[in-house]
């Protein structure tokens, strides 16, 4: 059975997958795909997103391993984003495909959105601390021994 809704009518399509899934006489249950797709998906980009946070905000990961932890979650994503579509779209392949890669993009470019809104709020928020603004403006060595000007080494007996 193909649907007879589009993706964007969600109510009617609710319906109708709901229907298909009581259904005895429709083969397969729809719903036993598109629930745990939808939740690992969610699950998913979350983790996404808190990588892409530990990663470029509070930089507690390296950039390669962050990296290498969203290269890991993508295709997690992705399949369980095709499971969703799978289900949402009633086991038409054609549809879940192209369903599927418009939430896959996205997603993609939220977790880029993200990320880039991370590293500037993390730059914007270096820029801002007090340790970072040196407010001394008479000229006179800062308190803080670390912000102290270094002297030039004299010579000996000078």
């Amino acid at each position: 059975m193909t649907s007879h809704y589009g993706a964007l009518k969600v109510r009617a399509k609710t319906r109708e997958v709901a229907g298909y899934h009581r259904s005895p006489e429709q083969p397969g249950k729809p719903l036993h795909l598109l629930v745990p797709g939808g939740l690992v998906a969610l699950a998913a980009f979350a983790v996404m997103v808190w990588v892409a946070w530990l990663t470029w905000y509070e930089e507690s990961i390296g950039r390669a391993e962050g990296l290498a932890w969203l290269a890991l979650l993508a295709p997690v994503y992705a399949g369980a984003v095709f499971l969703f579509s799978y289900g949402y779209e009633l086991y038409d392949v054609p549809r879940a495909l192209r369903l599927a890669m418009i939430l896959v993009f996205v997603g993609a470019a939220a977790v880029i959105i993200a990320a880039v809104l991370f590293a500037l709020l993390a730059k914007e928020g270096d820029a801002l601390s007090v340790d970072s603004i040196d407010l001394d403006f008479s000229g006179a060595e800062s308190a803080d021994p670390s912000r102290k000007k270094k002297e030039p080494p004299r010579p000996p007996g000078g």
